[in-house]
């Protein structure tokens, strides 16, 4: 179950699509991860998670100047069609 969730996240960052819940998601999957590995004690990969949460924080951060992604382009044009009718 958790490759093709991971998969799918990961296809949608990689495009672009979805972008703020693509990392919204992987947040909370991070989230969840994390807990598992500090259940069994397992710190190295708690640590490599948290890194990971941390990346996918500064991500969403920054998600508005994302504008190569598909999600960037389809708001750009949304943009110029209100421009254009202003």
């Amino acid at each position: 179950m958790l490759p093709p969730v991971e998969g799918l996240i990961g296809l949608l960052l990689l495009i672009g699509l979805k972008t703020r819940w693509a990392l919204i998601a992987s947040s909370l999957l991070m989230l969840v991860l994390t807990f598992g590995s500090a259940m069994v004690q397992n710190w190295a990969a708690a640590g490599t998670q948290l890194m990971y949460a941390l990346v996918f924080s500064a991500l969403l951060f920054l998600r508005r100047y994302n504008s190569w992604s598909v999600d960037g382009c389809w708001n750009k044009e949304q943009e110029d069609r209100i421009q254009k009718g202003s």
